[in-house]
């Protein structure tokens, strides 16, 4: 080593804040030569100066110029120097290079790389370790904790969302192991590493463990499924003939490290009992002296740790790591690294002002460290064209800082996505997602074949997986999973984290129906304790958002108070000791919710009619004779307020003069009486009706028009020749709103269904008269003639059960208006086969 750069060096070590002290730089001292050297030295000379000489010849004794980058790397991530000890250190890095690659001449001190330097959220792998950065320190304690004979043997990395904890385990300690470039630990080469995720096999801790052990190059032959169910029957003394077999043909030193990454997943993802059941078998398989387990888990999920006596007592032992974020230096390092210290296959260059900016958001932010991760990998695709990552296309595009990179491309994956898949996107956050209890949220897997089922889940699935997306990660096969790639997504996504919001006040909501549905039931059902509409619809809607319906709805009672009140009260309606006036009041209150019957209201503007087909037949009209009834089709209901508003207020409607053609119009009436939507159509007249017939006709694309009377009548008997009700010959009680029942008005449409014909058709006999196309006079004419009387059939609210007979004629003036008139809709068979 060239003496200009021994004495830089050997000033950047005194320099530093800690070498002062002698404990601290004893500690410092022992640090910084553990994984460069087989031993500590026998003593630390006293004063700064000697000491830092002495560290400098024991790196370069040991690892000579590998120890060196070494101890360079390490003095780089501390800072040492500030910015100017930054570019000395750059500086001493490159002539330490310049030196080795002299005899050969071509740079292969460097390891090559082709592949993209910049991951973005998916953890590094081992694999990766030549472009991991910045955790220099961190690795070298885990390591040091992991091999200590007398350390821990469960280590858990725990910090905040976004730190960096998997990379960590993965690209820094795995990869480290297995370098075997460890003086101290001569075998760690020889180690037997797996890794697995608590619910990674369908939530089964045991099958994870398994296949996760099996799928390491090294490992025995072995069943995963047979091995996973030995390990729940005999749990820790399994594990430890299953560590033997792993073992067997390795060094005695050499033990098997276990990394459970997403520890978390045992709280909020796998079933109590069975995380209770595995935890305990691992807990009693610490006793293992060649069994080193280290796992990553959530800074907020670590109270569910300090719940369990035996993880406490062994993370109180020394077992837990806090993992802080990486210092403004690290992540220079994570920045710079990958582009300066490999060899890339296609040279990329970065603006040092990108950077400095970069630094600058990535500490204002928490999960900066993620989003940081995600935005050099965007700018790095961008940059490939021109070979420059630039300050100007980060400021272009970035909105509110770093975050900005992840709402664009949520935005443009759905975007992309369409419509009808957007609307699934709720589906897919309740599948991918878990919040507890207590608000915690966390990542779950989910099948790719489950999801697949529903074109548009597989549809927002591959947009959101998409290589310029990257929000979401399939595996491969045919039993890959689907999840977000990173837990940073839960608070940088703005409609994963509104979700989220939704999902936890959803909860809140669930456990109150809970109680409130099971004292409800246990008190007979009461239809006063159940929910109305107003509050039990929007909690409909909450919990069908975010997927927790369902899931209520298995209960019976909970189902059954969970009902929507239009529902319910609609099946009241089916109990004949509901009273005429209790029927008024239903029919009144639908109007108020909504009434969610087909056939009563309008969609997209224009009224929704259901068709009742009604077969060919004959009817006898007094005074006229018999009457052939060719197959025809005929509204469930006579014409709602709310329908014959619609033709009111269109800009084609009641104002063309198109539909008045032979017809006699003046002004429509209005009011009050139009305020509740499922009412039939009251205060209508004949030329208002057929004026509404043609009209909508013409909106149908097929004819609709008034009943001729031998229609209405044939439909009125049920298309049976003895009927003389809808029902039947003999009259019923409560099936009709006649003077009977003392209501003194109409009523809502189809309020008395047990009335209703064989066909589905309401209301034929009573409520409202309804007019009929032919004259009264000459039934055979039905072409217009306003000075002809009209037939109106069906009876209403004022009059008794005689006038509401199958065969009974009134006649009206075309221009008449009554409070106790309506009409009803038909339309030939064919023009909706």
């Amino acid at each position: 080593m060239h003496i200009n750069i021994r004495q830089s060096l050997c000033e950047l070590l005194v320099g530093l804040p800690r070498w002062r002290g002698a404990d601290a730089r004893h500690a410092w001292f022992a640090d910084l030569i553990w994984d460069l050297t087989s031993a500590d030295p026998v003593s630390v000379p006293p004063t700064p100066e000697a000491a830092a000489d002495l560290l400098i010849d024991l790196v370069l004794a040991a690892g000579g110029g590998a120890g060196a980058d070494a101890l360079v790397e390490n003095l780089r991530e501390l800072g040492a120097g500030g910015a100017a000890g930054s570019r000395l250190l750059g500086e001493i890095a490159a002539e330490l290079a310049a030196e080795r690659a002299a005899p050969a001449g071509d740079g292969a001190h460097r390891a090559r790389w082709e592949r993209e330097p910049y991951p973005g959220l998916v953890p590094l792998e081992a694999w990766q370790a030549p472009i991991f950065f910045g955790r220099r320190a961190e690795t070298r304690d885990l390591l040091r904790r992991l091999t200590a004979p007398a350390g821990p043997r469960l280590t858990l990395v725990s910090g905040v969302l976004g730190c960096g904890k998997s990379s960590l385990v993965r690209a820094g300690v795995r990869a480290r192991l297995a370098a075997g470039d460890l003086p101290r630990v001569p075998q760690a080469g020889s180690w037997q590493v797996s890794m697995m995720f608590p619910a990674g096999k369908g939530g089964d801790p045991f099958l994870a463990l398994t296949h996760g052990l099996a799928r390491e190059s090294g490992a025995p032959a072995f069943d995963p499924p047979t091995e996973a169910a030995a390990l729940k029957g005999y749990g820790a003394e399994a594990l430890s003939d299953l560590l033997d077999r792993c073992l067997a043909d390795r060094p005695v030193a050499a033990c098997w490290l276990l990394i459970i990454d997403q520890f978390e997943e045992f709280f909020t993802t796998v079933h109590p009992e069975l995380a209770e059941e595995f935890l305990e078998m691992l807990v009693d398989a610490l006793e293992l002296p060649r069994l080193r387990v280290l796992g990553t888990l959530r800074a907020d999920l670590m109270h569910r740790c300090c719940a369990l006596p035996d993880i406490t007592r062994i993370l109180n032992a020394g077992g837990l790591y806090c993992l802080a974020p990486p210092t403004r230096p690290a992540l220079e390092r994570m920045i710079l690294g990958p582009l300066t210290e490999v060899e890339l296959g296609a040279p990329m260059q970065i603006e040092p002002a990108l950077v400095t900016r970069l630094l600058q958001d990535v500490t204002m932010q928490s999960g900066g460290l993620a989003l940081m991760a995600d935005t050099l990998k965007e700018l790095y695709d961008q940059g490939r064209s021109v070979g420059r990552m630039a300050l100007d296309v980060y400021e272009e595009q970035r909105l509110d800082g770093l975050k900005g990179v992840i709402a664009r491309r949520a935005e443009r994956a759905l975007e992309r996505a369409g419509a009808a898949a957007q609307s699934a996107l709720p589906g897919l956050f309740a599948r991918l997602l878990t919040v507890t209890e207590d608000g915690t949220v966390a990542r779950r897997r989910g099948e790719w074949r489950q999801l697949a089922e529903s074109p548009q889940l597989a549809v927002l699935v591959r947009a959101l997986a998409a290589p310029d997306t990257r929000l979401v990660r399939v595996g491969e096969g045919e039993h890959g999973t689907v999840e977000f790639v990173h837990e940073s997504l839960l608070q940088e996504w703005p409609a994963l984290r509104h979700w989220i919001e939704r999902r936890r006040e959803a909860l809140t909501t669930q456990a109150l129906i809970d109680v409130e549905a099971r004292t409800w039931a246990a008190i007979g059902y009461p239809p006063d304790l159940r929910w109305r509409h107003e509050v039990l619809e929007s909690a409909r809607v909450l919990l069908a958002e975010t997927g927790l319906l369902d899931d209520l709805e298995r209960n019976l009672d909970i189902a059954a108070f969970l009902t929507p009140e239009a529902e319910w009260l609609l099946s009241e309606l089916l109990c004949s000791r509901v009273e005429p006036v209790q029927r008024e009041e239903i029919g009144l209150r639908l109007a108020q919710i909504g009434d969610p019957r087909p056939g009563v209201g309008v969609a997209a503007g224009v009224p929704s009619i259901q068709w009742c087909p009604i077969p060919a037949g004959e009817v006898m009209i007094e005074g006229h004779g018999r009457f052939p009834v060719a197959p025809f089709r005929i509204a469930a209901y006579p014409v709602t307020q709310c329908q014959f508003q619609t033709f009111l207020n269109a800009a084609d409607g009641f104002d063309s003069p198109r539909w008045w053609e032979d017809l006699r119009q003046s002004p429509p009436v209005s009011g009050a009486m139009r305020r509740h939507g499922n009412y039939p159509a009251t205060y209508v007249c004949w030329f208002e009706a057929t004026a509404f017939c043609r009209w909508l006709s013409a909106r149908m694309g097929y004819e609709i028009r008034l009943p001729d009377e031998w229609e209405w009548q044939w439909a009125a008997q049920s298309a049976r020749p003895g009927f003389i009700y809808p029902w039947g010959r003999d009259w019923r009680e409560g099936h009709a709103n006649t003077d009977e029942g003392a209501v003194g008005r109409a009523t809502a449409v189809g309020m008395y269904p047990a009335g209703r014909s064989t066909h589905g058709v309401y209301d034929l006999a009573g409520n409202t008269w309804e007019w009929c196309r032919n004259r009264y006079d000459k039934p055979s004419i039905v072409a217009a003639d306003p000075n002809k009387s009209r037939v109106l059939r069906g009876g209403s609210w004022r009059v008794n059960m005689g006038f509401s007979r199958a065969d009974f004629r009134l006649d009206g003036l075309p221009e008449d208006r009554m409070g106790g008139s309506s009409f009803r809709l038909v339309t030939d068979a064919r023009d909706l086969e």
